[in-house]
């Protein structure tokens, strides 16, 4: 049984726990975050899950990184550099940084780096590749022959083509798709409902159209 500090006291981190608990291969000993984001509440109650939260300044000489893995729970802030710093100050400290397949997720290939999460229902299809700390969230997919840099989030439901070469930081939005066989930039953010057709210049961004109000409609008015 592989004994787990969570990196992130956030929903994020909160969703983690609650998958790892109930499989038997982890045992959740508690969570760290930096000293400046702890509240007294959450020393005092266990981070409200019966667990303790430690300053991650601090969390060696409490967890000893040679009994102890850690999994990073950050978000896509700051187009991932958040988590890629954590990344470097994690294996600093002297441990080793595990991801997590949800048990519903569709994963057809074996190459794959550290601390990848894999969320419910997605897809990562065969021949793929995949560098270290992407996080795949619920239902997105990222089709055949894809290779994917490190450092990358796709969120809900996101539609990633076949033989795409993405590099590295960058963000999918909620039900965007990528047409197959072109490269994404590093640091590119797709929003949401956007589709891209072409090669992405580093660092930017593409957005579909605006969504706007009908005004004088109400919505009963109209016939569905």
């Amino acid at each position: 049984m592989k004994k787990i500090i969570i990196f992130g006291k956030t929903q994020f981190g909160e969703l983690i726990y609650n998958f790892l608990k109930n499989d038997p291969k982890y045992e959740v000993v508690g969570f760290t975050v930096n000293k400046k984001y702890i509240c007294s509440e959450e020393t005092q109650d266990g981070g409200g899950v019966g667990k303790p939260v430690v300053e991650f300044e601090n969390v060696e000489n409490i967890w000893n990184p040679d009994e102890h893995e850690m999994i990073i729970c950050v978000g896509y802030s700051d187009m991932n550099r958040q988590r890629q710093i954590k990344f470097k100050e994690v294996r600093e400290k002297g441990y080793h940084i595990v991801g997590y397949r949800h048990p519903s997720s569709i994963v057809l290939t074996d190459d794959i780096g550290e601390g990848n999460i894999i969320m419910e229902g997605a897809v990562i299809g065969q021949s793929c590749k995949l560098g270290e700390g992407n996080v795949i969230w619920p239902m997105a997919h990222i089709a055949h022959h894809t290779t994917v840099g490190n450092y990358n989030f796709f969120t809900i439901s996101c539609a990633i083509a076949g033989n795409i070469t993405i590099g590295n930081n960058c963000v999918f939005g909620n039900n965007c798709t990528v047409k197959n066989g072109i490269t994404i930039a590093d640091y590119t953010l797709v929003g949401a409902a956007a589709y891209v057709r072409y090669n992405t210049e580093m660092c930017g961004v593409y957005v579909p159209a605006k969504t706007y109000q009908l005004l004088g409609k109400e919505s009963f008015e109209i016939l569905l």
